[in-house]
């Protein structure tokens, strides 16, 4: 979200810096002032080829008496220089000497270290084809050379421009009004996402603030149709999960029926129907663990099922859970190992995560080749209680590693073989998992097979 803002001050900065200088060189070019100045530099051109043809005709003398003649009209003060910059006329005071450093050179009033009045410093060639330099100041307060008028006491050369002064306290305003600009846009931006990841990660209450929602702008239209779209989820979401839910249990009445009805055919039947009747008890009880399966995952997912953390010895409840697993496995020739602590306690409830192991550690018996050994590995890490179940079966393709863990969903591989899964219990395991805090996820082992790993953490979050 930094950048975010980053990229939107960037853009209101350009936006407001070139409105700035548009402003700044149209004010300049359509200023009286500036007119005004260009007409008295004009004038001073004029004025100074004059007064270079009256210095060469009659001197000093001459030039005194074109001055008063002149000042009749408007008072003036000049100086006139030698191609060597040394004075022929007047006296050129060293503070505006200092300031006049090219030619032709225009000292604005608030740019005149020497006082409130304009400047104008132009060459000039005479009629001989001789170089002069011109200085000449119009009405201003006191002559060229008499000090600074007592209202006006000199700036100090290190003093900064008035007008350069000006334009950083515009620039600041820019700066500051394009920070405002940006935070504006980007903080409702912010909110957007925060909230659509909330609601990504399962937070379907989630909605989008109303001071956003409630705006009269492309943003406000965006955070009502996220909360539209939160809300129409949310109601789709809540009636598949009723559904399911539903179904579950209408099918759990019909199903005990039929266990009831098996029962009397098992009584009255005779040797010949032993098969059939044990075929059909066994479809009858995967049915029936599938739709437990079912409504325990509901209930994970709608949240009427809260932990009910107590302090346990993960290490003994893996230790039940693997000797009950190579009890049902003694003659198929598949086999499990554990290496794990004698204690290793966390906080957690001690039932949801015995379903929860138990989902994979089985799911790994099933899969494993014949022969095999399905390995288990408990360690403490840190604050993390570590738990990886690896078997020796095919594995799972890559892409869809990150799948597994969604209900019903089953590789291509998994359905050919004929394990009794349903694709439900991985689920069931990720729930309670995410519930504690922790993860799970899966890896293929590089020596063949798919390794499960699970971690959560050793004390309460």
């Amino acid at each position: 979200m930094k950048r975010l803002f980053l990229k939107i001050l960037l853009i209101v900065l350009a936006s407001n810096a070139a409105v700035l200088l548009t402003t700044i060189v149209i004010n300049d070019w359509l200023s009286p002032e500036s007119a005004h100045l260009k007409a008295e530099f004009d004038q001073t051109y004029r004025l100074g080829r004059r007064v270079v043809r009256i210095w060469n005709e009659g001197g000093a003398e001459a030039v005194d008496d074109f001055r008063r003649t002149y000042s009749e009209r408007r008072r003036i003060e000049f100086v006139l220089l030698d191609r060597h910059e040394k004075a022929l006329y007047g006296e050129l005071p060293p503070l505006l000497r200092e300031q006049i450093t090219e030619w032709p050179t225009l000292l604005a009033p608030d740019e005149n270290l020497a006082g409130p009045f304009a400047v104008f410093a132009v060459p000039v060639i005479g009629s001989n084809r001789e170089p002069y330099y011109f200085v000449a100041a119009f009405s201003p307060p006191h002559p060229l050379g008499a000090g600074h008028p007592p209202d006006r006491p000199p700036r100090k050369p290190d003093t900064l421009d008035p007008a350069a002064v000006k334009y950083i306290w515009l620039l600041l305003a820019v700066l500051l009004s394009s920070v405002l600009l940006a935070w504006t846009f980007s903080q409702p931006l912010r909110n957007l996402t925060r909230s659509t990841r909330r609601f990504a990660d399962g937070d379907l209450d989630t909605r989008v603030e109303s001071d956003i929602a409630g705006r009269r702008d492309a943003i406000g239209e965006l955070g009502r149709e996220f909360n539209h779209m939160a809300e129409q989820v949310s109601q789709l979401l809540d009636s598949h999960k009723q559904l399911l839910r539903d179904v579950s249990h209408e099918l759990r009445s019909p199903l005990a029926r039929m266990q009831v009805a098996l029962s009397l055919l098992e009584q009255r039947g005779g040797e010949s129907q032993s098969k059939e009747h044990e075929r059909i008890g066994l479809e009858i009880e995967r049915l029936n663990a599938l739709i437990g399966q079912i409504i325990t995952l509901s209930r994970l997912d709608s949240g009427e099922r809260k932990l009910d953390k107590t302090s346990l010895d993960l290490a003994g409840l893996l230790s039940s859970l693997v000797e009950d697993v190579r009890f049902e496995h003694l003659n198929d020739g598949r086999s499990v190992s554990c290496d794990a602590p004698d204690e290793l306690l966390i906080e957690g409830d001690i039932e949801k995560l015995h379903s929860a192991i138990e989902n994979v550690l089985r799911n790994a018996m099933n899969y494993t080749d014949e022969n095999t050994t399905v390995t288990v590995t408990l360690r403490r890490e840190g604050a993390l209680a570590r738990l990886r179940i690896c078997d020796h079966g095919p594995g799972v393709p890559e892409a869809a590693l990150g799948r597994i863990f969604d209900a019903f969903y089953r590789t291509q591989e998994a359905r050919e073989i004929s394990t009794g899964g349903s694709g439900v219990g991985l689920a069931i395991s990720r729930r309670v998992i995410e519930m504690h805090g922790g993860r799970i996820f899966a890896q293929n082992s590089p020596e063949g097979g798919l390794c499960v790993t699970m971690e959560v953490p050793i004390t309460a979050a």
